[in-house]
């Protein structure tokens, strides 16, 4: 789903709904510059189009490039699970990842309470930086699903939520790929294997 229809879709669809401050290009090239690594292009476009960081319906905690954003800004994966490997498995291809490469999309997991969260798998040479994004969890400490890119993460969020604005509750995007919950649990830990 583009960025920009995305935004013009939710502010129609929740036209009351409190966003943070747009980021400045300034912000978000000072944040690139301290975490020294590049941005995907539509995640900037998101921060600089529709806000600097959202808890998104009030359960998908996105992080934004400011600490002060509603979620915090978005950080190293090993800042969120301290004993992260220095290389991560993705399960879904059975490849190693470096985890300083990791950037957090989510500050943790909408729905569980847990350090389980949403990140940019940081690769060099991907075209406007489109990295994939993989959720991690933490008590395996591998990637075990992995979607395409931004767009397509935020795409699986709003086709799960955007007709459900009577619910009281958004559906996490991992809730969407996988809405068992004993699935989810087997894919989450180990000894639910």
């Amino acid at each position: 789903m583009k960025i920009s229809d995305f935004v013009r879709e939710f502010k129609k669809t929740y036209p009351g709904q409190e966003l943070y401050k747009v980021a400045t290009e300034a912000e978000i090239a000072s944040f690139e510059e301290s975490i020294g690594i590049l941005l995907p292009s539509t995640f900037k476009e998101f921060l600089r189009t529709f806000s600097n960081g959202i808890l998104l319906l009030g359960w998908e905690p996105i992080g934004g490039v400011d600490e002060k954003s509603p979620c915090g800004a978005i950080r190293k994966s090993e800042r969120i699970i301290y004993d992260l490997p220095s290389e991560v498995l993705i399960e879904e291809t059975n490849e190693l990842v470096d985890s300083a490469r990791l950037i957090t999309l989510t500050m943790f997991d909408g729905g569980e309470s847990s350090n389980d969260h949403w990140a940019f798998i940081c690769e060099e040479g991907i075209p406007n930086n489109e990295y994939r994004i993989g959720y991690i969890g933490q008590d395996n400490k591998s990637i075990v699903k992995v979607v395409r890119n931004f767009e397509d993460w935020l795409g699986i969020f709003w086709k799960g939520n955007k007709d459900n604005k009577d619910s009281e509750f958004a559906i996490p995007t991992f809730h969407i790929i996988y809405p068992d919950y004993d699935e989810r649990g087997k894919i989450l830990h180990e000894w639910l294997r």
